[in-house]
């Protein structure tokens, strides 16, 4: 370990309190617990606007006791020791619910039972199912582009070059309608890709033999088994640390750069001044430019999320029993995935054995007006459509939340705009990181901002150099 580089009452704020504020306080309370650093070396202030930890990763039990998950907050095994520690740790007892994707191509199976619509995800890997013409256009085509060398500049091109045209319009180009200036870097590091020979090899099959196949080749993944969702997870952990140092309810409204102080305000409209030799934000990168003037201008694109959750009476049709979540590529629906998020765990309703539920989500673009109301009507119709629920006689709860910031879109400058904006902000002792924080949506997953928040801390304190977020 290098040694410390910070003076005795350090100042460390920390704006927000979700995975990657959790995993900063872990490591330097770690550190403190070993007897590296001591208590007096660094005073923490955490601020979150919210009144509980978990940020993006927290989970909301509405009035009528169902329970929801700000997105789909699954536990698979992560490859980070640290975060694995942590998190086995914390929960004692998991479900292992499989892991099963369906998407809709209504579009090209036109049947009227509603699961013989659906394919397991990725699409790409769903050919053998397809319609015997449309298969065997799909398998010409990925024959036409083998060999040719894959030169693109974004998420568009490159879809072209790997899939061919047929897929792209079954699925890929609809579903990915407005994230046409994806970085291409990202969408080869995430974006399954295709093995021909195997995809002939299993097109002779008929659809019950690709059904038994993939039963031949499950694959899992956790949820806590006695918690009210994920968000859970991330209050236990946070019990670990002095209650002292979370201020909650208070919203930074400035960051004074040259006296460095942090003005917050609570919800009594009370202003508070901290001071700072160093901050953690896991702000959007938009919001912290605006509220600390280190940087103006910032050029980075995001999607809005809005999320609606329909709490339901059972009986729960037989086939949304099995599936985990699914996409819906077509303007016919409102959502483009679906979560069956009854499906993980009994404490997710208020009676598992009257209740179940489902969780939509919505992207628009960052700008757009929409109507609750109206947005409630339609995923209603949209899951009657896609053979989910059967009539309105099933609700019994209508619950909305809004994510300003859903996703961070890869975009081609995304990179270089990110560099400008993390090296005005670090001259002024400022660490952005975080899924919005970092904004680079390939490393946005839990396990990732926790471990960000643990090497930034390392680097705030020894200087060691990051190596899974950089720029």
């Amino acid at each position: 370990m290098s040694s410390l580089k910070i003076d005795k009452d350090f100042r460390l704020v920390i704006i927000g309190a979700g995975p990657t504020a959790i995993g900063m306080l872990h490591r330097i309370y770690s550190l403190i617990t070993e007897g590296t650093i001591s208590e007096e070396d660094i005073q923490i202030i955490v601020l979150e606007k919210e009144n509980e930890v978990g940020g993006l990763a927290r989970s909301v039990t509405d009035k009528k006791g169902f329970t929801w998950d700000l997105g789909v907050h699954i536990m698979g095994r992560s490859k980070y020791r640290e975060f694995e520690e942590v998190i086995t740790s914390t929960v004692n007892k998991w479900n292992k619910v499989r892991h099963s994707v369906k998407v809709d191509l209504a579009h090209l199976f036109k049947s009227e039972n509603h699961f013989n619509n659906y394919v397991p995800y990725p699409v790409q890997h769903s050919i053998p199912y397809f319609p015997p013409t449309v298969r065997q256009q799909c398998i010409n085509e990925l024959k036409d582009l083998q060999g040719l060398p894959i030169n693109c500049s974004n998420f568009a091109e490159y879809s072209a070059n790997i899939f061919g045209n047929t897929l792209l319009d079954i699925f890929i180009r609809p579903y990915n309608r407005k994230l046409e200036e994806m970085n291409a870097f990202w969408a080869s590091n995430r974006v399954p890709n295709i093995d021909l020979p195997s995809t002939e090899l299993r097109c002779g099959r008929s659809r019950q033999e690709l059904e038994d196949d993939l039963g031949s080749s499950v694959t899992c993944f956790r949820y806590p088994r006695d918690y009210k969702g994920v968000g859970k997870i991330w209050k236990k952990i946070a019990q670990r640390y002095p209650k002292s140092i979370f201020h909650f309810q208070e919203r930074v409204r400035r960051i004074d750069i040259e006296a460095k102080k942090v003005i917050t305000e609570n919800l009594n409209c009370e202003t508070h001044s901290y001071d700072y030799n160093a901050i953690l934000s896991t702000l959007p990168i938009p919001e912290l430019s605006k509220i600390s003037a280190a940087i103006s201008d910032v050029n980075l694109k995001y999607s809005k999320v809005i999320l609606v959750g329909l709490g339901l009476k059972h009986p729960q049709r037989e086939w949304t029993q099995l599936v985990t979540w699914a996409y819906f590529p077509l303007p016919d629906t409102i959502f483009y995935r679906c979560t069956f998020l009854s499906n993980f765990n009994d404490k997710l309703t208020p009676d598992c054995n009257q209740f179940w539920s489902v969780l939509c989500e919505i992207g628009l673009k960052a700008d757009a007006n929409f109507v609750e109301e109206e947005v409630i009507v339609e995923v209603i119709e949209g899951l009657k459509l896609k053979g989910i629920i059967a009539n309105d006689n099933e609700i019994v709860d209508k619950w909305l939340y809004i994510l300003p910031y859903g996703y961070p879109i890869p975009t081609v400058d995304r990179d270089k705009e990110l560099q400008r904006c993390h090296e005005a902000f670090q001259a002024h002792n400022i660490y952005s990181r975080g899924r919005f924080g970092g904004w680079k949506y390939e490393i946005s997953n839990q396990d990732h901002c926790f471990m960000m928040g643990m090497q930034c801390a390392d680097f705030i304190l020894f200087e060691v150099k990051e190596t899974l977020y950089t720029f």
